[in-house]
């Protein structure tokens, strides 16, 4: 492995890591212990398996899928949950959050496209990942705190 890969691999093994530790701050904890998502544990592992910048990308590419799945699956059973007004709210909040991720996915591509490197691809891959993993846990809280009632 060339010194360049290894360095995006290294960098690469730090945003992952960084993710996780956002996850425990956004996902209730279990007693002790961080539960982590499904799709992190997915996500670890498929990029475990693949060091290269292709094998990376692939797993960054199917982790956004699977995100966004997610999402789309948690903001439905959000909506159920909320009494008109509120599936109003959301929506409208929905469309404004679906306005910054396409303006976010815009500044992510500017800020990397012109670096040299393939580690960027992975990098911007990564960051694509994180905005959409955000807001799916994020719906998922409060989804939670219906639950709970």
């Amino acid at each position: 492995m060339t010194a360049r890969r290894t360095a995006a691999v290294a960098g690469l093994a730090v945003l992952l890591s960084a993710a996780a530790g956002v996850a425990g701050q956004t996902q209730p904890a279990a007693p002790a212990q961080v539960k982590k998502h499904p799709i992190d544990i997915w996500l670890e592992q498929c990029t475990a398996k693949d060091e290269s910048t292709l094998g990376q990308t692939k797993c960054l590419g199917e982790a956004y899928e699977k995100w966004d799945a997610e999402l789309n699956r948690v903001y439905k059973a959000l909506a159920v949950k909320l009494p008109e007004a509120g599936r109003a709210a959301l929506k409208t909040a929905q469309l404004a959050w679906l306005k910054f991720r396409d303006e976010e996915f815009n500044y992510l591509n500017a800020l990397y496209d012109p670096l040299q490197g393939s580690m960027y691809r992975v990098v911007k891959a990564a960051d694509r990942v994180d905005v959409v993993r955000k807001r799916a846990l994020e719906l998922q809280s409060y989804l939670d705190i219906l639950e709970q009632i």
